[in-house]
């Protein structure tokens, strides 16, 4: 019966057979012991009585007797169907029995039996059609009235390209190569692996629509169903390779929704969806400050959906966050929210806040205490993009993320980059805007980032990924050390993919401790610093 293969891990390409006592695998070859223990390929079942069979006498699944008949399809001695295997000589080598549970197992000598069918078509021609069952290929025939070749791989969908490969100089005679298999994950990429066999442009594919595979269409929509799918064959293109021209002109000149870019309150700085923008920074320097305010503008001026991953708060200090951003009020903190809203006037203000930002049901969080592994985090940034419909996602921070895999070690760039990749197919698939807060290596010297030294791409902590892989780098600078100006901050662009002439510094901002926000300012730069002029308080 077919099952899996305990060396190699394919589903269903294992067989056991109790006479002998060993399994052999028809997708890596291997021969072994059933209980373990493996050995060099064996002939075994070379000698192997085949059964006696009887022909099929009633039309099954849609499929006539003669069908049966024309693929050497019988019926076995335990009612069993057995499809008899043959070399490429024509001579019966071999025996398949399929079994009422769909499970199979072999006689004969597996290793020089064909594809099921290729005996009986010669080489060259104007069209092959491959299944990934006998099944689906005598269906196929039977709509075809058997006058053009299709034939089956032997071992499912795991061993497709293994049981084409050593006849590929027979299939590949044929001009045009239908590769017809199941509508489900197997077969979709074993389309793959056998696509690769064969010349570019030369392979076309089936799509079963809402059935599963061939039988399926005929057993429903009958003979004409089955040509129908037969006759709407596409040419096979490897995931990714598109057309230039597909869609045509109307469709360059429309806007799509990842299309779309907002400006934000800090001059020069455009965030679009579909693009990844990093903000980066010394410790303390405003890096998530700034991307919260940039999530509040882009919610309540812009009327985006927003999801915000804050890894180091939880989701309380979050909501109070965003509502002290729209009442221009500092109530973070646990003390100052306590304070804040025991005034009966506050409630009144912060239930209005409320309204505005939360009430709306755009804005997104994300509890994340307790579970902090990248798979899940990927699957519920997924879902914010796809099933809350989010425009802008924010993630604070990448080092926390990987801070918080197991078994890292000494890897963490590999995992950066792993992470990075994920996160950026994540953009590329869904059209969401991405924001994200990473950390910075220390400088060389004995001025850190936090002492005003300035931010370079080369400062990125763990990666150089994170700065290919996004759109645009963003960092802010300013020094702590120095009283007078230690609340003023730089916003400098470090890259931008689309408008490289746009790096360097974009505007200056000032951090105002008593409402706790980072707001932009027009400045008069001295030696020293810079000076406010106008600031939007």
């Amino acid at each position: 019966m077919g099952h899996e293969c305990t060396k190699c891990g394919s589903s269903d390409a294992a067989t056991s057979y109790e006479d002998t006592g060993l399994t052999h695998c028809f997708s890596c070859e291997a021969t072994y012991k059933t209980e373990g223990g493996y050995t060099e390929p064996m002939n075994e079942f070379k000698n192997e009585t085949l059964s006696e069979v009887t022909e099929i006498t009633t039309s099954i699944r849609g499929i006539s007797t003669e069908t049966f008949k024309k693929f050497s399809y019988y019926k076995g001695p335990n009612g069993e169907h057995v499809s008899n295997m043959y070399n490429s000589d024509g001579a019966i080598v071999a025996q398949k029995m399929r079994y009422k549970d769909k499970t199979f197992s072999w006689k004969g000598d597996t290793k020089n039996a064909v594809p099921f069918g290729l005996n009986l078509w010669r080489s060259g021609g104007k069209r092959i059609t491959i299944t990934e069952g006998e099944i689906d290929c005598m269906s196929i025939s039977e709509a075809l009235g058997g006058r053009y070749p299709v034939i089956s791989i032997s071992n499912g969908a795991a061993s497709a390209k293994k049981d084409l490969k050593a006849h590929i100089e027979h299939i590949n005679s044929f001009d045009e190569i239908v590769l017809w298999f199941d509508n489900d994950e197997p077969g979709r990429k074993a389309v793959q692996e056998v696509s690769s066999l064969f010349p570019p442009g030369k392979v076309y594919t089936v799509n079963s629509g809402e059935f599963k595979d061939a039988n399926e269409v005929l057993k429903s929509k009958g003979k004409a169903g089955v040509l129908q799918h037969y006759y709407e064959t596409k040419k096979y293109t490897p995931s990714g390779i598109v057309n230039a021209n597909e869609g045509g002109f109307d469709a360059l000149m429309v806007n799509s929704d990842s299309d779309e870019v907002y400006d934000t309150q800090f001059k020069g700085l455009t965030i679009a969806k579909g693009a990844m923008t990093t903000f980066v920074s010394g410790s303390g320097m405003g890096k998530s400050t700034v991307v919260r305010e940039i999530g509040h503008h882009l919610l309540t001026k812009h009327g985006l959906t927003v999801g915000h991953v804050a890894l180091e708060e939880n989701n309380s200090v979050s909501k109070r966050a965003y509502l002290g951003i729209e009442m221009n009020e500092s109530i973070i903190s646990k003390k100052k929210w306590q304070e804040y809203k025991v005034v009966s006037e506050n409630v009144t203000k912060i239930k209005a806040a409320y309204e505005k930002v939360i009430g709306t049901d755009r804005l997104y969080l994300y509890n994340h205490f307790g579970s902090l592994d990248s798979d899940s985090l990927l699957n519920k940034l997924r879902y914010l993009a796809v099933g809350a419909g989010c425009d802008i996602i924010i993630l604070d921070h990448i080092s926390i993320v990987v801070s918080g895999l197991e078994d890292m070690g000494d890897n963490e760039r590999r995992v950066i980059d792993v992470l990075m990749t994920k996160l950026r197919s994540l953009v590329e698939e869904t059209g969401v805007g991405m924001l994200l807060v990473s950390h910075l290596k220390r400088p060389s010297g004995d001025r850190g980032h936090e002492d005003g030294v300035q931010v370079s791409l080369s400062h990125l902590r763990g990666s150089g990924s994170i700065a290919q892989l996004s759109d645009k780098v963003i960092g802010l600078e300013g020094n702590q050390q120095d009283v007078e100006h230690s609340h003023e901050r730089v916003i400098r662009c470090l890259k931008d993919r689309e408008e490289g002439e746009k790096v360097g510094i974009l505007g200056h901002a000032i951090y105002n401790s008593e409402i706790g926000r980072l707001l932009p300012t027009e400045v008069e730069e001295t030696n020293d610093g810079f000076t406010a002029e106008n600031t939007d308080f």
